[in-house]
This record gives structure tokens, C-alpha cells and sequence, in this order.
């Protein structure tokens, strides 16, 4: 049964687009079938995976967003780039206009849940990759997605984004899907030796462990990732033995053994 999982926070800079592409890798190797979708107009998720050397893509998911509301037919794998390991969806910087046409739409909630629908049948997990807005867009993704992993980097204000987001799947889960639920939250760019990652974990666990899932693995801060993304590969693609990769892999597994 496919499961669509939304990464998402208010706040910028946490691994959003990280997790989303090397989540998806380790998926993929634990013999899963993947699709990412780029629904971030910054488009990072696309540029990492190196399929920018495409632009401007055939169709994306502006374009089947745009194709929907016209209520047109859609061939959904017009909109999905093949990988060798994932499929992906790209994204545009047009989604900024997709989000202005959503707006507009009644009963506009549902068009990427509609989307993705028949891909359900062909994919174990759908990744979507969100903004840090929360208009139409994030909307869309909350309402189309099962579960949400929620990425967490050590910093003074780590968890600052995360009421709002809460407070938005609340809705969510009241008026447009009630299925959704948090999956998890994750803890990114951690370096257990510095007082801040130590206080950030201690800060989850007090404040959120008593009504949402906490991954028991954190992803280390590594400049492997930074490098990895430079030469637009994931992390077991550059550095398939490093600690990154390895906190990839038992994320997903941990994932993979949750009812999401």
C-alpha cells in the first residue's frame, strides 16, 4: 500500500530537501518503489538530483497542476522523470503562479492528491519535498499526504515553525483529510558533541515525545551532504559508506516498520 509522506516545516534551513532526496535513496534500497515531488518553487530538490542539466523540463508539476484545473486528461508519467533508483516529479519556479491559480479554485484542496492518485499504484512511498509557506500549496501537500516527517535541526529556535505547522494539520485533518498524522519527527545536522544538539534533543523529548513519534536516529552534520549536493548526487550516490548514509538507511527502516 503506497504512503505519501510530506517533509515539512515553517522553518527554512532545517534538510527539508535533504531529507526528502536521501530518505527516498534509502527507501529505494531497502527494494521500495519511489517517487519524489518537487513542490517547492525554489526547485532544490530537482537541482540536487541533478536533473536542472534538463531545464526546462518537458512537463512538471506546475503543468499538471495547470492541466487539472483545465480539467484536461492527464498521463501522469508526462510529468515524472525516470532515475535509476527514484522517479521524480520536477518542480518549477511557475509553481508561484500554480499557487496563485489554487487560490482562485474552488474545492481547489484536493488537485494534488488528485495528481498523485494513480501513481499510488506504482509507488511503495511518494516523498513530497514543501515550501516553508503555508498557502495553497502546503495546503495541497498536507491535504494529498498520510504522514508528515517533520525535520528538526539543533539551533536556539528549532522548534519555533513547529506550532504553526501543527496548528495547519489540525485543520487539515478536520475539514480536508483525516488520515493525516505526524510520522515522525527528525532531527538533522546533528552534532552530538556540541550543548545545543544536546539541548535541542532534551527539548523534543520534553516537549513533544508525549504525543508524536520522534525518530530515534538523528542525521549527522556532515559536509559530505554539501558536497554530495554539489555534485548532484544523494549521499549513498557520493558517500555510500558514511555516517549520513548509514543515518539515512535506519531512518528509513524505522519508517518502514511504522503504520503511518
Amino acid at each position: 500500500m503506497c504512503k505519501i509522506i510530506a517533509i515539512a516545516n515553517r522553518k527554512g534551513g532545517v534538510g527539508k530537501t535533504t531529507t526528502t532526496l536521501n530518505l527516498g535513496h534509502a527507501l529505494a534500497l531497502q527494494g521500495k518503489q519511489v517517487l519524489l515531488v518537487d513542490f517547492d518553487p525554489q526547485t532544490n530538490l530537482s537541482m540536487n538530483m541533478g536533473f536542472e542539466a534538463m531545464y526546462p523540463f518537458k512537463a512538471t508539476i506546475h503543468d499538471a497542476i495547470l492541466d487539472m484545473l483545465e480539467e484536461k486528461p492527464l498521463s501522469l508519467g508526462d510529468y515524472i522523470l525516470t532515475g535509476s533508483d527514484l522517479d521524480l516529479m520536477p518542480g518549477t519556479s511557475n509553481l508561484v503562479a500554480s499557487e496563485r491559480n489554487l487560490i482562485n479554485e474552488v474545492g481547489s484542496d484536493h488537485i494534488l492528491a488528485e495528481i498523485l492518485t494513480p501513481a499510488k499504484q506504482t509507488y511503495d512511498y511518494i516523498l513530497i519535498d514543501t515550501s516553508v509557506s503555508s498557502g495553497a500549496l502546503c495546503t495541497n501537500a498536507l491535504a494529498a499526504a498520510d504522514g508528515v516527517i517533520i525535520p528538526i535541526s539543533p539551533e536556539m529556535w528549532a522548534t519555533e515553525g513547529m506550532p504553526d505547522l501543527l496548528s495547519d494539520m489540525a485543520k487539515i485533518k478536520k475539514r480536508i483529510n483525516p488520515s493525516i498524522k505526524v510520522a515522525g519527527i527528525a532531527r538533522t545536522m546533528v552534532d552530538e558533541r556540541l550543548v545545543v544538539s544536546k539541548l535541542t534533543k532534551e527539548h523534543l523529548w520534553e516537549n513533544f515525545a508525549d504525543k508524536h513519534t520522534i525518530f530515534s536516529i538523528g542525521i549527522p552534520k556532515s559536509a559530505s551532504f554539501s558536497k554530495a549536493a554539489v555534485a548532484r548526487e544523494s549521499i549513498f550516490q557520493y558517500e555510500p559508506t558514511s555516517k549520513g548514509a548509514l543515518a539515512y538507511s535506519a531512518l528509513a527502516k524505522e519508517l518502514i516498520t511504522m503504520e503511518v
